[in-house]
């Protein structure tokens, strides 16, 4: 389930199968539900013949509009992961649906619109281009990279993370071998949204994921991961940087496996150690314990001092409000252990 950003609306997904889906569209005081799109809709899009199915992969609501974005995934008979060649465009006043943008040149990428939904960066697997919201290419393309090896059926493409007035966005950049040892460096660059500039801000060794390092809401910091020791012994020092890699400092060390997440302010940061729980840091400052968040796996910031977490599976599933300097609070308890409980935030 996906909130929209004045939290009135509710996107969901849903399927018995894992290969007939449907999109459903609620308010958020529970009426007015009603389907975008059924089974037979999602059936309908266009695929290539050899797939069985399309199924959702991205879905954001557009800012400012109530509309949703979404892309497919193809499923086939065996291993393999490929994303539909079509950005759609899904209206949840009229359900109607239509189509923004077409790749059919590449078989993996990512949209990501500013948050004044003027623009979209469209990352693939060797590089990212600019678009406008009515489907206009702006620059392309802005970034180049190299074919990331992944060692696996999917490939990377670039998460870039866009400044609060939508004028500027960071993205960073794993070494074409992320897997090599010694560890090689990944690369940190801020582009202008025009795609007229664009600059590498500073390299340095990160630990490979999906998204290599955290960028601070403002752009002005970096979070990442470096290993240290022996690969079997799964250790990390938790580094923060200056966006322009001028100043890097080691912030903690030990069994991390999920990169910091930003408050809405980047002056502070969550972050959990396998061996000693959930943290708040802030750089030059002693790190805050978070006790009942022990087990919390995701987290989201609401404003500066407040995160929304789901805790679990040991003790059931809980969904937790933590403050900084206050105590705990409980939104949610699921009645018995069950599947991760995943949730959204409009923000």
């Amino acid at each position: 389930a996906i909130v929209s950003r004045d939290g009135m609306r509710i996107a969901i997904t849903r399927t018995t199968d894992w290969v007939a889906y449907s999109l459903e569209v609620i308010n958020s005081d529970g009426s007015g539900l009603r389907t975008i799109l059924n089974p037979a809709g999602f059936a309908a899009l266009p695929r290539p013949a050899e797939s069985m199915a399309s199924a959702p992969n991205q879905l954001n609501w557009v800012p400012g509009t109530n509309k949703l974005a979404m892309t497919t995934r193809l499923l086939f008979e065996g291993p393999g992961y490929q994303t539909g060649d079509r950005l759609y465009l899904l209206d949840s006043d009229t359900s109607t649906i239509a189509e923004l943008l077409t790749f059919s040149t590449t078989w993996s990428w990512h949209y990501s619109y500013s948050p004044d939904g003027s623009k979209i960066a469209i990352s693939y697997p060797d590089g990212m281009d600019i678009y406008s919201n009515t489907g206009t290419l702006i620059k392309k393309p802005v970034l180049v990279y190299p074919f990331i090896q992944t060692a696996s059926e999917y490939a990377w493409v670039a998460t870039p993370t866009w400044s609060a007035d939508s004028s500027q966005l960071v993205a960073v950049v794993p070494p074409e071998m992320p897997f090599a040892d010694p560890i090689l460096n990944s690369s940190v660059y801020r582009l202008s949204a025009d795609g007229l500039i664009g600059e590498l801000m500073f390299s340095a060794p990160m630990s490979y994921s999906f998204e290599v390092a955290s960028v601070s809401p403002d752009l002005s910091k970096v979070a990442f991961l470096t290993p240290i020791g022996l690969p079997t012994d799964n250790q990390s020092k938790l580094r923060l940087a200056s966006i322009d890699g001028i100043s890097i400092s080691d912030y903690a060390t030990g069994t991390i496996y999920n990169l910091p997440i930003w408050s809405t302010d980047s002056s502070k940061f969550y972050y959990r150690i396998e061996e000693s729980g959930a943290w708040v840091g802030q750089s030059g400052t002693a790190p805050i314990i978070l006790p009942d968040f022990r087990y919390a796996r995701n987290v989201v910031w609401v404003d500066v001092n407040r995160f929304i977490g789901a805790s679990g599976p040991e003790g059931g599933w809980k969904l937790l409000l933590g403050t900084i300097g206050a105590p705990t609070g409980l939104i949610y308890s699921a009645p018995a252990a069950g599947e991760r409980l995943n949730f959204s935030v409009n923000r």
